[in-house]
């Protein structure tokens, strides 16, 4: 019995892990925490890079539809009344003061694509930027493509 004992500690002993130390490979790299504070933030900055195109791609496809109804107005008699919508509810105006309204809403359409664009350009040079430092310490053992 006793032999019997002997073997199953060595057994356990010779499938516990070692620990002598051993060079690092390229996939033992250590996570430190600010390793970890720039993964996190390249997530939120992917995030928001999604959340942009998404915003810029609605203001585009808005801004579109205004043009085309600017254009529509521009056809009416200049005594005619025009209906419009506003969210929901529609709204009888003058031709004049509806294609001030449409004007006025395309210059503040195509601000905020452009705000939004800028931001997207900023946005993706701090991706870049941590990409590079990521990649430059864990190389292939982190993936930070789409």
């Amino acid at each position: 019995r006793n032999t019997k004992k002997q073997r199953i500690r060595i057994q356990m002993t010779a499938t516990e892990p070692s620990t002598t130390s051993k060079p690092p490979t390229k996939h033992d790299v250590e996570v430190n925490w600010e390793d970890q504070q720039r993964i996190c933030a390249f997530g939120r900055l992917n995030n928001r890079t999604h959340e942009l195109r998404a915003m810029i791609a609605s203001r585009e496809k808005q801004l579109e539809d205004t043009e085309e109804a600017e254009s529509e107005i521009t056809f009416a008699d200049d005594d005619s009344k025009c209906d419009l919508v506003l969210g929901e509810c529609f709204f009888e105006t003058e031709k004049l003061k509806a294609e001030e309204m449409l004007q006025t809403k395309i210059e503040n359409e195509t601000k905020s694509i452009e705000e939004n664009k800028e931001e997207l350009t900023s946005v993706e040079r701090a991706m870049e930027q941590l990409k590079g430092h990521l990649y430059g310490k864990f190389g292939s053992s982190i993936n930070l493509e789409e």
